[in-house]
């Protein structure tokens, strides 16, 4: 293509050149030899002249196909990369702790709904009610931490839950939980409240982004029918 280039621009530029210099080979304009001779040499002239338009519009054709080609390439490789990425870290997936509470025991789930893996998962559950009102913890550290169920769960295949063992509740008819929940890709804190309601517990489970300073925005919400909520209608996570 280039070298087609190159000879169209100089045979142009000879024709250009011998248009120019007929009227020195040629003081009579008035025979047909040099009327047909210079009426073929501008049709060749406007031929090359279009070919050579020809040329760069195939050219720059190739060139933009080429772009969205090489765009398109980009764009897969960009989203392999993410795709790997996100197997690699678990995405935007997000684990949840989950109480099958029955009426003398309760056994301990973690649920990875999502499509990808979860990798290095786990907790801490405690009871809030073991802080006291400065948010300083109102039993002993060693106290404390025994109260509270840590877990390392590890891996978590996509939509799957795992049992965790059974756990002992609280004697009461209503009991809420804090639980700070640790992946490869983030970090969550999750509310779980229990009530007892005709001796059957009733859960509710809310999860959000962030392990030290909780968002707003609620990733995950599950609330049995018939868990008791507020005059409005609400329910009070507080």
């Amino acid at each position: 293509m280039i070298w087609l280039k190159i000879i169209i621009q100089i045979v142009s530029v000879a024709i250009a050149i011998l248009v120019a210099r007929l009227d020195y080979v040629t003081h009579d304009k008035r025979t047909r030899g040099f009327k047909s001779g210079l009426f073929w040499l501008w049709v060749l002239l406007i031929v090359l002249v279009v070919g050579n338009i020809l040329i760069i519009w195939q050219d720059d054709n190739e060139k933009v196909r080429e772009n969205n080609e090489l765009k398109t390439q980009l764009g897969g490789l960009r989203d392999e990369v993410e795709s790997t990425k996100k197997t690699v870290t678990g995405g935007d997936n997000f684990p949840y702790v989950m109480i099958d509470a029955g009426r003398d025991s309760a056994l301990l789930l973690i649920v990875n709904a999502g499509d990808l893996p979860l990798y290095d998962v786990s907790f801490r559950m405690w009871d809030p009610a073991d802080f006291g009102p400065s948010a300083e913890p109102s039993r002993s550290p060693e106290e404390f931490a025994a109260r509270s169920i840590i877990r390392e769960v590890g891996n978590l295949t996509p939509k799957g839950a795992r049992s965790l063992g059974a756990i002992t509740l609280p004697n009461s008819d209503s009991n809420f939980f804090k639980v700070t929940i640790r992946t490869r890709n983030g970090g969550f804190t999750e509310r779980i409240m229990l009530r007892k309601v005709d001796g059957v517990w009733k859960r509710a489970v809310r999860l959000l982004p962030g392990d030290v300073n909780p968002g707003e925005s609620i990733l995950y919400e599950f609330v049995d029918p018939g868990f008791p909520r507020d005059p409005t209608g609400k329910i009070q996570w507080e």
